[in-house]
């Protein structure tokens, strides 16, 4: 991802990953954007901000939703 985009990343101070929320995290067993959240921070050498967005509610997937939805 950062050899592809990373030039209009060089100015980022950081990478802040969608959390899903905890149950979802469980059933999943992982998070895949903090997964690339984690590698694209680390690459651009900046921080990781995991504490600034937090999931409130566990809402449905979109998989589940009707177009109209």
């Amino acid at each position: 991802m950062v050899r592809v985009v990373g030039s209009e990343l060089a100015y980022v101070d950081g990478v802040i990953p969608l959390p899903l929320h905890p149950a979802t995290v469980w059933v999943r067993g992982c998070s895949q954007s903090l997964e690339i959240a984690f590698g694209l921070a680390e690459e651009l050498n900046v921080p990781l901000v995991r504490e600034w967005v937090i999931r409130a509610r566990n809402a449905r997937q979109q998989t589940q939703l009707n177009a109209e939805e």
